[in-house]
């Protein structure tokens, strides 16, 4: 009886064995940390992430890495290690180009992108934090930082801490820019504590959103300071553009905008600081009613406040 115990249990060992041999070994990266830069694992961003699966930590050392990097993973985090990790991305590539949801960017320095952005992403509840994009080249109208979603549904993203410059190069337009298509929304992204600079166009433009919340920016020397926009028959509706300081601006410090047969309505503009600005502190026009202005301080230009909407709260600027 004790022979057959023993035999049946090494028979067990033997076919439990062998069942673990037989299995797939996982993709590397899963759920694990890659590293990448000199003497480590992987040579180039791209490679690394070509390489991790969901749940993946990409960690990159300082270097100059000279490419464009796709990520299509989701639930992926990149993130920097140290000051001097340089992205310069090839002719009309992005430093950065994210497509999936839940992915991290932070802490890269991204330099010299010709007729592109500095990162560029669709996808939603992504991180882009502590990046510093700058030197931008070219005649093209481009944007340090541009989700580009015709069809909506970049949602709950969040851009924090970046620091973007328009100043090193003549090619950058606007700092961030959200968009969407005319009868889509993007909804829930936060934009707060950048630093935005020397752009020719419009330090954080978003189109078409809902429930935006941009607070604490720092935006100065710009064409535009913030523009919340709804393009032709759209919405731009229930966001929140709070504690800012916009200054030396070209034109207008923070504008609502409508186009034809749209509607920006029930934002809130609480407590920026507008000033040193040519045109417009606070500008609305028509098609932005129902918005409530509290508490701005703004100064040192030509109008203050300029209203074209309907039944706007405006009070204790």
């Amino acid at each position: 009886m004790k022979h057959r115990t023993l035999s049946s249990l090494g028979m067990l060992v033997v076919a439990l064995m062998l069942l673990a041999l037989a299995m797939p070994v996982s993709a590397a990266g899963e759920g694990n940390t890659l590293r990448v830069g000199p003497g480590q694992e992987y040579e180039s961003i791209q490679e690394a992430v070509n390489a991790a699966k969901q749940g993946g930590k990409i960690l990159v050392y300082p270097d100059l890495y000279e490419e464009s990097v796709t990520a299509t993973t989701y639930n992926l985090q990149i993130i920097a290690q140290g000051d001097s990790v340089v992205v310069t991305p090839p002719e009309a590539q992005p430093g950065f180009d994210v497509n999936a949801d839940h992915v991290t960017v932070r802490g890269f320095e991204i330099s010299g992108a010709v007729c592109a952005s500095g990162i560029t992403f669709q996808g939603s509840h992504n991180t882009f934090a502590e990046n510093h994009i700058h030197g931008f080249t070219g005649p093209c109208r481009t944007t340090a930082l541009h989700c580009a979603d015709d069809d909506g549904g970049s949602d709950h993203n969040t851009i924090e801490g970046n620091v973007l410059s328009g100043t090193d190069g003549d090619g950058a337009y606007h700092g961030i820019h959200i968009s969407a298509g005319s009868d889509t929304l993007n909804e829930g992204n936060v934009i707060k504590n950048n630093t935005i600079t020397g752009m020719e166009g419009t330090g954080i433009y978003v189109v078409n959103g809902t429930s935006v919340r941009i607070s604490g920016n720092n935006i100065q020397d710009c064409g535009l300071g913030i523009v919340l926009e709804a393009g032709s028959g759209a919405v731009s509706t229930h966001n929140h553009v709070a504690s800012n300081t916009v200054s030396l601006i070209g034109r207008d410090g923070l504008r609502l905008t409508a186009g034809p047969g749209a509607t920006v309505s029930n934002n809130l503009l609480l407590g920026n600081l507008i000033y040193h600005y040519a045109a417009n502190g606070i500008a609305l026009s028509a098609g932005s009613d129902h918005n409530s202005i509290l508490n701005n301080e703004v100064q040192t230009g030509d109008v203050g406040i300029a209203i074209a909407g309907d039944y706007n709260l405006i009070a204790h600027n």
